[in-house]
């Protein structure tokens, strides 16, 4: 009775097993799709978040990039712009290249005029100040000429005094003699000679001693003529027939240029071509040669020099 009782409980017992085993199954499932469902809608929570976040992203790139094509288009006009721009530079530079070669040949030609110009202007300074000395010779000359005439006109005057002096004595003796009797024409004393008061101021100034002039003082009785000389001037100027080396001094010295100027000209035989050695205090120092020739001075093209100095001596050198 246990026995069969048993065997018909067993497959209750079995199906109520089965199904509480599977409700455990289905129940474990559900918890567990649940779980997975969770996880999955936090996960596409998630994703949705980055997906806007992306896309944010997206559209903010997106606006760079029309920004950055708009700039793109902005820099290929300002490029080509610029590009203009430098073709004209470039242009503007073959041209100034050109104005500054141009402005350095007319430089190099007005520094080339200007060392000319230079040069004249020394040479013409040293023939100013040779001038200069001249008038100031001529001038002490004409001043030396001057009293000269004022001491031979104030003697001029004296021995015509004397000679007025002497003419009054003479005709008061011819009118104290007997008449017909003639004092001048007296034998005994001969012919007296009249006397040439004024005298010629070129021959005074030759050399020429002036004439012998006779003085008379009235005595009783008796005539004692006396003469009166006036001292002779004498102006001589030296002579040299035989020419000689031509010796002057020098008054300039340009020694970027390489010349000097020196004191002697034409009027003194310097010709252009002449070599003269430069000497100071008798040391030689080199030689100079006349390229330009004036009547009082000399432009010299240093040949050889060590130190040339304005005072030092030119000498002609001696062929």
């Amino acid at each position: 009775m246990k026995r069969s009782a048993v065997s018909r409980l067993l497959p209750w017992l079995l199906v109520g097993l089965i199904s509480i085993g599977s409700g455990l199954g289905f129940f474990t499932l559900w918890k567990g799709q649940g779980e997975t469902r969770q996880r999955m809608e936090m996960e596409l929570v998630q994703r949705r978040q980055e997906s806007e976040t992306f896309q944010a992203q997206v559209q903010a790139v997106t606006e760079k990039l029309g920004t950055v094509q708009s700039e793109r288009a902005d820099l290929e006009k300002k490029s080509v712009q610029l590009k203009s721009q430098l073709e004209t530079v470039n242009t503007e530079v073959e041209r100034t290249k050109t104005e500054l070669a141009q402005a350095q040949d007319r430089y190099d030609r007005l520094s080339a005029k200007h060392a000319e110009l230079e040069s004249e202007l020394t040479y013409l300074r040293a023939e100013r100040d040779a001038a200069k000395q001249a008038a100031e010779h001529a001038r002490t000359a004409q001043d030396d000429l001057e009293r000269t005439v004022v001491r031979l006109r104030g003697r001029m005057e004296l021995l015509d005094r004397d000679y007025k002096k002497l003419a009054g004595s003479l005709e008061s003796l011819n009118q104290s003699t007997r008449p017909g009797l003639n004092v001048l024409a007296d034998s005994t004393w001969g012919p007296l000679q009249t006397p040439a008061v004024l005298a010629d101021s070129s021959s005074v100034t030759a050399g020429a001693a002036a004439p012998t002039q006779p003085a008379a003082v009235a005595a009783a009785g008796s005539i004692e003529p006396a003469v009166v000389e006036l001292s002779s001037v004498r102006v001589t100027r030296e002579q040299d027939d035989l020419r000689s080396a031509v010796s002057g001094q020098v008054v300039e010295v340009n020694a970027p240029h390489r010349f000097v100027i020196v004191n002697k000209g034409s009027d003194d035989g310097v010709e252009a071509g002449m070599v003269f050695n430069v000497l100071h205090d008798t040391v030689p120092v080199g030689q100079v040669r006349a390229s330009r020739v004036r009547p009082g001075l000399t432009a010299c093209d240093v040949v050889t020099a060590a130190a040339v100095q304005v005072g030092d001596v030119a000498l002609q050198r001696s062929q």
